[in-house]
């Protein structure tokens, strides 16, 4: 974990959250108390560049940034697991640690919850936030205003 860390530093990885947009890990902080370590993720914002912190352990609303064939991969896969019933990862299974969350896992969250033939108060927030995860990922990633990215995703639920 903390070697793949050290390399999203290096490369200057870049994260996405809905809270905060995309921006790029510049550093690791490691507490003395050993608990909880810190990622430190530069954003710009209004043309100034801010910092935020993330702890490790507790990272729920950031993951790394897909490309652009991925999020290509994930839109298709959207379409063809909605129009075909199929879901061959189970998501639950997975980590809430953004290193291991990609698109792919937003899509079959998405998929889950579409399924479900009644949606608590938790699932809707929940479904709200996974697709509007992915609007603001294909907006940055293909480089398009909130619009267009929006209809992009919208065109893929449709054709389920």
């Amino acid at each position: 974990m903390i070697k793949d860390i050290n390399k999203f530093i290096k490369d200057k990885s870049k994260i996405i959250s809905l809270r905060h947009g995309v921006g790029k890990i510049i550093g690791n902080f490691k507490m003395y108390d050993g608990v909880d370590d810190y990622l430190e993720v530069e954003y710009v914002v209004d043309g100034d560049r801010k910092s935020r912190f993330f702890c490790l352990k507790h990272s729920h609303d950031v993951r790394l940034l897909s490309s652009k064939k991925l999020i290509k991969e994930a839109l298709f896969i959207l379409s063809r697991k909605l129009q075909d019933g199929t879901l061959e990862n189970n998501f639950d299974e997975q980590s809430d640690r953004f290193i291991e969350k990609d698109v792919i896992f937003i899509v079959n969250r998405i998929v889950h919850l579409l399924r479900k033939k009644t949606l608590s108060n938790k699932d809707n927030i929940l479904l709200f936030s996974s697709i509007n995860s992915l609007i603001l990922e294909v907006e940055f990633v293909h480089d398009v205003d909130h619009m267009c990215a929006r209809g992009i995703v919208s065109d893929f639920l449709k054709c389920a």
